[in-house]
């Protein structure tokens, strides 16, 4: 807040939305990065009146914003997938969404997804898939996704001893003989 205009720190706190107890929780100091128009347009949004978007209603909205907001709630994927409406969506581009979900999909994984599968890229999923398959791994532990699917590529080669890049390179060039 040290860092802010004190005429938008005033602006913004005195948004009559902090009436609204559902919006008082997202009065934090990510919010001090924004401006009162922004911070007021975001407010405003009427999908806040959706009970299946209240979960989205944390501080990391404020890296967002209004139109980016709306774009992501209008995605279509939400009605079959509203399990995955969590914050961390915010972080996580509508594109690499639907891919990730398409490719699920594709794989007849699309029970098992989970929002810390969306961060990988179509191709890491595909490689991930081939490698268990290849090493005569479950894809399904314990009714979940194997682990592997979930973990950034730093820890997948700590924990695993499994270097991604090495895998979607391996993913390309099979690709690229289907293709030939």
């Amino acid at each position: 807040i040290w860092n802010s205009n004190p005429v938008e720190v005033k602006a913004i706190l005195e948004l009559k939305e902090w009436s609204n107890p559902i919006f008082q929780p997202l009065l934090t100091s990510n919010i001090w990065n924004s401006n009162s128009d922004k911070v007021k347009a975001i407010l405003e949004l009427k999908e806040w009146d959706n009970p299946i978007f209240k979960p989205l209603l944390t501080s990391s909205v404020w890296t967002q914003s209004s139109n980016a907001i709306q774009n992501k709630l209008k995605m279509s994927c939400w009605e079959k997938y509203s399990h995955l409406l969590s914050p961390i969506i915010w972080t996580i581009s509508n594109q690499r969404i639907e891919r990730a979900i398409e490719k699920y999909e594709e794989l007849n994984l699309e029970t098992y997804i989970s929002t810390s599968n969306l961060r990988k890229s179509p191709i890491q999923i595909q490689a991930l898939y081939d490698y268990l398959i290849e090493n005569h791994l479950d894809i399904i532990v314990e009714d979940k996704l194997h682990p592997i699917f979930n973990v950034a590529p730093s820890i997948l080669e700590k924990k695993y001893g499994i270097d991604l890049n090495s895998l979607v390179k391996l993913q390309k060039q099979k690709v690229k003989v289907c293709n030939i």
